[in-house]
Parts: C-alpha cells; structure tokens; sequence
C-alpha cells in the first residue's frame, strides 16, 4: 500500500521540481517606479541612485551578474557611473531564467526658461550629450495631456534646438526632454516654460511653485499591511526666492472607507526632506474625507524636486476587500502661490487581503 501511495506522489513531486522560473524587475528612479520588461534600456544620468528590486517563483538558486548568491526576492542599491547590463539568474534543477536590463547614461539640459511670445523663430534649447537624437513634450499645468510632441532633431556638437509651433496657448508649461525612443525610462530633462506677455511673469513674486503629476503609477491590488505610493508630483519653484514647503492635503475619493488607510507619507527625491503621520496604534483621522501631511522642505529658485506620497493600509481590512483607494491631491501648501489645477488625481488601488 505505501509503494502504491507513493507511485502516485512522486509524479506530481517530479512535476513540481521541473516548473520553469519566473521573475520579475521593477526600478526605483528619482521617487519613480517602474516595471520593468527583461532586456529593457534604462536612459539615465551619471549619478542618480538606482533602486532594482526583484523576485521569482518556483526557483531553488539565484544569482547576480557577479555570480554571487542572491535571495530569491530582494533588492540592490547603486549609483550610475557607466553603461552597464545587469542581468539576474534564477534557476529550478535544469531549468533556468535570465532576467536583465541595460543602463545607458546620457546628459540632457534644457536652457529655455523662458518665452514672451510666441513667433515662427520661438525655439526651446539645450544641450545634451551621449545621444544622437532628442525630442521634447509639452505638457499644460494640472493636465497631464501632451498638448506638442516634436519629432527627433539630431544633436550637433552637444547641442540641440526644436522650434515651437505657433498654435501654443499663452500659459504655464511643463517641458520634458527625451532621448532613446526605445528606453522604458527615458525622462532626460524636465523644466518649466511660460509663454505669454511679457509683463505677464512671476518674477514680482517671491516664489511661484509649478506642480505637476508625474504620471508612471499604474495602480493595481494594495494587500492589507503594506504601504503603496498614490502619486508622484514633480514642483519647479519659477519664482525668484526660495519656496517653502509645509505641506499637501488630500482626500479619498475611492469607495473604501477611511479607515482603510493608517498613515501617510511624503518624502522628495534627495532623501533630505520627508516626513510621516499615523500609526497602526494611532490611525490618521481623516475629516470629511481629508487629511493633511506635513513637511518642511525648501525649493530654490529654478529647482525641481520629486515628491512621492504614500498610504499605509489596515491590516486584516476584511470590510473593504474589492473596495478601491483613489487618493487625490487637494492642496499644496503655500497657497496662493501655487500653479496648479486641483484636484490632482492620484492613482487607484483595489483592497486586497
């Protein structure tokens, strides 16, 4: 009886031990999360920090492009210095999965600030280095509509220029400089561009905070007991003083109740300014479906910074399972001096166990 017990387990332990690999790469980037596709090509600067988590299924043994030991879900940290392939390495018995990506480094700069009118001669300039080719994507303020794709313009002697049409409403721009079309992070540049009479200007202000959606979020199921980020907003100070920063409010439009969420949080893309509220032993209270978070950051003239805000949720949220998280923008603090058009939507979540 128990050869025979056995004769039917061992096919199915056999089965299971063949199963292929799997895995799966997201990157970090500046606050920004992005999947990632294997043999992808990531556009970057030297310098900026690249955060490279993975994970993998149905695998005994993993390792890195040094052929060292790796756990089978974990992450890496480094800093850009180079072209390079990082390739990971998940293997079940004889079967194996290569997951890798290539970092490309590149030097974009876009010198326009500024335009009074516009004209036939209106032109957005700059420089940029390592790439043949760029293009540049104009987006209005509080919309995260491409109102001007350009086409490529080859770069000659790190230079480049692309001239404007004459179709551009008057009003406040967000410009962001492309180069490798075939990159799945390819955001070389950003800054800000008025167009518009030339008495019409910020520079009388102290400061003048622009914000803008960064729209890589692509949503998906929060688990009960995790921290999710809700949205990316990108603020360029094109006032003449220093911008400080106390805070951004928010409120839940999703069908989930509050309670949902624990805490919030706000952090920038240096790392130096962050900041959090609630507890799983003090939830945040929301009133009316809002709640503010905190932070004290300062934004020189002409500066952009990167801002990720996040939400804990409950765990063991039995009650709202299937229910969504809709998070938006309502307010960023300096007001009046901000440009944007509220609400700023912030991405979906379902709540999930």
């Amino acid at each position: 009886m128990l050869l025979t017990v056995l004769g039917f387990l061992l096919p199915h332990v056999t089965l299971a031990a063949q199963k292929s690999p799997t895995c799966a790469l997201t990157a970090t980037i500046e606050g920004n999360e992005l999947k990632l596709k294997n043999k992808s090509t990531l556009l970057l600067h030297k310098g900026i920090e690249l955060k490279i988590a993975w994970t993998s299924q149905n695998t005994r043994s993993a390792y890195d492009n040094r052929s060292d030991t790796i756990e089978t879900s974990g992450y890496a940290t480094s800093t850009v210095t180079r072209n390079e392939v990082h390739k990971y390495t998940f293997r079940n018995n004889q079967k194996k999965v290569d997951c890798e990506f290539r970092v490309k480094t590149a030097s974009g700069v876009i010198t326009t600030t500024r335009l009074d009118r516009i004209s036939i001669k209106s032109v957005i300039e700059g420089t940029f280095k390592s790439q043949r080719r760029v293009l540049i994507e104009l987006q209005k303020v509080g919309s995260t509509n491409v109102v001007y794709k350009s086409a490529y313009k080859t770069v000659r002697g790190n230079r480049w220029s692309i001239k404007l049409p004459s179709k551009l409403t008057d009003g406040d721009y967000i410009v962001t400089l492309r180069g490798d079309s075939k990159a799945a992070y390819n955001i070389l540049a950003t800054s800000s561009l008025q167009i518009g009479d030339p008495m019409i200007t910020t520079t009388s202000q102290p400061s003048s905070l622009v914000v803008q959606v960064v729209p890589l979020l692509l949503g998906g199921t929060a688990r009960a007991g995790v921290t999710v980020p809700i949205i990316y907003l990108q603020l360029i100070n094109i006032g003449s003083a220093t911008a400080t920063l106390s805070g951004f409010t928010l409120r839940q439009n999703g069908n989930a109740t509050t309670n949902s969420i624990v805490g919030l949080s706000v952090a920038d893309d240096t790392g130096l300014y962050k900041n959090s509220v609630g507890t799983l032993a003090q939830p945040i209270v929301f009133v009316n479906n809002e709640a503010t978070v905190p932070i004290l950051a300062n934004i020189a003239p002409k500066e952009t910074r990167l801002y990720t805000l996040k939400a804990s949720t409950l765990p063991g949220n039995y009650l709202n399972v299937g229910k969504q998280l809709k998070l938006d923008v309502i307010g960023v603090a300096p007001a009046p001096l901000v440009r944007a058009t509220f609400p700023i939507i912030g991405t979906t979540w379902t709540v999930g166990l």
